[in-house]
C-alpha cells in the first residue's frame, strides 16, 4: 500500500495524531483518520474519493468530526451513491 500512496509525500504513520492511510477496494477512495491523544479533544476521518461527472473523473474530499470530544475517529463512513454526499456515522458531523 505505502508505495501506492509514497508519490503524495505522505507517511502512512506519524508520531502525531494521523493514522495509516487505507485504500478502498475497488481503488477509488483513501480514507485516514485522525484520533485525538489527549481527552477533550474531537477525532476526525477524512476521505478523497473519485466522482465521474460529465464524462470526468473528478477527486472530491469531506471530513467527518465526532460531535463530542472522542478518542474513537469516526467509523464507517457511507461513500457516495446518487448525491455525491458522504454520510457521516452517527455521533459525529460533517465539517463542510
Amino acid at each position: 500500500m505505502f508505495s501506492e500512496i509514497a508519490w503524495f509525500g505522505l507517511k502512512p504513520v506519524t508520531t502525531q495524531a494521523l493514522e495509516p492511510i487505507v485504500m478502498g477496494a475497488d481503488k477509488t477512495n483513501v480514507m485516514t483518520t485522525a484520533t485525538a491523544k489527549h481527552s477533550g479533544l474531537n477525532s476526525y476521518t477524512g476521505i478523497v474519493y473519485v466522482v465521474g461527472e460529465n464524462g470526468y473523473q473528478i477527486s472530491r474530499s469531506y471530513i467527518c468530526e465526532t460531535q463530542q470530544p472522542s478518542q474513537l475517529p469516526p467509523s464507517n463512513l457511507k461513500l457516495p451513491i446518487a448525491n455525491g454526499e458522504i454520510e457521516c456515522s452517527p455521533g459525529s458531523q460533517s465539517l463542510y
